[in-house]
């Protein structure tokens, strides 16, 4: 992503003296193989995601996915292939495919969840 369009997506969230307002993140989770770094932010209702760089830990912005409205929590399944997302403002959740070459998120499918979730736990049965 280039400066110009991160600072264009950014701009809307500036101060009135030019400083860029603090964004709510809510949750931050790593996947298992430490390679992708995903954070959910409350106020444009979307999943950050980000690549880790496993010699340096240099984090590369990829790309933002819209998600349930008011993400609160989101959990990454212990295989890494799995994020599970809630808001706080839904009464849905979302389960999403994560890439595992690009770390990008795909919207599987959406479930009931309730009025209010803001926390999402992932329980394996093996």
């Amino acid at each position: 992503m280039t400066a110009q369009r991160r600072f264009a997506e950014l701009s809307d969230q500036l101060t009135q003296d030019g400083s860029l307002a603090p964004v709510p993140a809510a949750d931050i989770h790593m996947t298992p193989n430490e390679r992708f770094l995903y954070i959910s932010e409350r106020t444009s209702s979307s999943l950050g995601a980000l690549r880790v760089d496993g010699a340096t830990g240099k984090l590369t912005y990829l790309a933002s996915t819209p998600t349930e409205k008011q993400p609160r929590g989101f959990a990454i399944d212990p295989t890494g292939r799995y994020l599970v997302a809630c808001g706080e403002k839904s009464e849905t959740i979302s389960v999403y495919a994560i890439d595992e070459a690009s770390g990008a998120l795909h919207l599987l499918r959406q479930y009931p969840g309730g009025k209010g979730a803001n926390w999402i736990e992932v329980v394996s049965t093996d």
